[in-house]
């Protein structure tokens, strides 16, 4: 757990669970739904059996993803699928059909889903393909003017270009999105991209602005009272020793 890359999603929990899930299911070899998830996905598919409005079926298929695509990645990418071919579906109508808060959804949730398809491919190891769909929600939120949702894409992108070990590219997009979530004020994001600017130093070998950086993260979570992300640098400050 060193870098770290942003779906659309409250990201850390999300991240946290899908790590510790992942080791899990490397054990035991499967994972179950709960009772009471089961339950919820049973409800969400009869309301997009009976539902009259595509926003409805839009909001279910997004709440059935958050349940499912930690122990699923197939259906994760098939929900997301269907949210991105919806959307786009409704988009490509004349404006005039919707009110603005209805083509603000269906953007957002386009922008969204294209995103999450790229952290599917990302986590396969397909990096052409995760670079295609972030930067096709890169230009849908740059469009919106959705700018935690732009801070987020770039993260990605930067998260892509460290993977590849194109540190210096890796870098231009985490200070991208740095200064937008410093001048939206998000405390989040701005641990993160310090997290992730610590780690492309830590992989070049410059560990005092590795640590530094580093540092600051935990400082921040630490003054939000978030223990568990306090742990992703505390970690990282550790393999930097």
């Amino acid at each position: 757990m060193n870098s770290i890359f942003l779906k659309t999603r409250s990201w850390l929990p999300r991240l946290l669970g899908a790590l510790f899930t992942s080791l899990f299911l490397q054990i035991i070899g499967y994972a179950q739904l709960t009772e009471n998830q089961q339950t919820k996905i049973d409800s969400l598919k009869h309301v997009i059996a009976t539902a009259e409005h595509d926003s409805v079926i839009i909001n279910s298929w997004i709440a059935w993803d958050e349940i499912i695509y930690v122990f699923d990645p197939k259906l994760d990418w098939e929900l997301n699928k269907k949210i991105v071919e919806r959307c786009q579906e409704l988009l490509e109508k004349t404006p005039q059909n919707y009110r603005d808060d209805e083509i603000h959804f269906y953007q957002k949730s386009l922008g969204n889903a294209l995103n999450n398809i790229g952290i599917i491919y990302m986590n396969k190891g397909d990096y052409q393909k995760a670079m295609e769909y972030f930067s096709q929600s890169l230009k849908i939120r740059e469009e919106m003017g959705n700018n935690s949702g732009i801070a987020s894409s770039l993260s990605n992108i930067g998260t892509i270009y460290k993977n590849q070990g194109r540190y210096d590219k890796s870098l231009e997009y985490y200070f991208k999105s740095l200064r937008i979530s410093e001048k939206l004020g998000n405390k989040s994001g701005i641990a993160n991209s310090l997290n992730n600017i610590g780690y492309v130093y830590m992989n070049q070998g410059d560990y005092n602005r590795s640590i530094a950086n580093y540092s600051k993260s935990l400082k921040i979570r630490e003054e939000m009272g978030d223990k568990s992300g306090a742990a992703i640098p505390l970690n990282n400050i550790g393999m930097v020793y």
